[in-house]
């Protein structure tokens, strides 16, 4: 049974109109546009195979600075040793050492971002640095190490 409308314009069953196909195609194009606008305005994710982003990760394995091994061990220990040096100061064990050590951390990543010129990288590193080199300078007087002699 065709309906009142279709009757009316002349089309029968599985006929479209030239006007309902523009507006279809519009629709369309315009789903596209907002689907590739949304997917350009989301952050990016790590996925279960990576944690770097792609563009940084392209770069690194163009111009590479350790062997693939000592770059995969360098990966998978920056997360722990941030998190254990971070803990160790703010529990006061070992400041000057987990100093020291947050501050060698902070040098590879910046010297590894100089590599890949990544200069907002770098002036953020650089700040890190500078507040570590400050609190380490300034360790002598924390009163509230559990460790004062390291």
């Amino acid at each position: 049974m065709i309906s009142a409308s279709r009757a009316a314009c002349g089309l029968g069953r599985g006929e479209v109109s030239t006007t309902t196909a523009d507006n279809l195609a519009a629709r369309n194009r315009v789903a596209a546009a907002s689907a590739s606008a949304s997917a350009a305005a989301r952050p990016w994710r790590p996925s279960s195979a990576t944690l770097a982003p792609p563009s940084l990760r392209n770069k690194f394995a163009n111009e590479p600075l350790l062997p693939h091994p000592l770059f995969t061990a360098f990966d998978h220990l920056l997360g722990p040793a941030l998190i254990i040096t971070g803990l160790m100061l703010l529990l006061g064990l070992g400041t000057r050492l987990s100093l020291f050590a947050q501050g060698l951390i902070y040098t590879t990543l910046t010297v590894g971002l100089i590599l890949i010129r990544q200069d907002d990288g770098i002036s953020w590193l650089g700040i890190h640095i500078a507040l570590v080199a400050f609190a380490l300078a300034l360790a002598k007087h924390n009163k509230f190490a559990l460790l004062k002699k390291w």
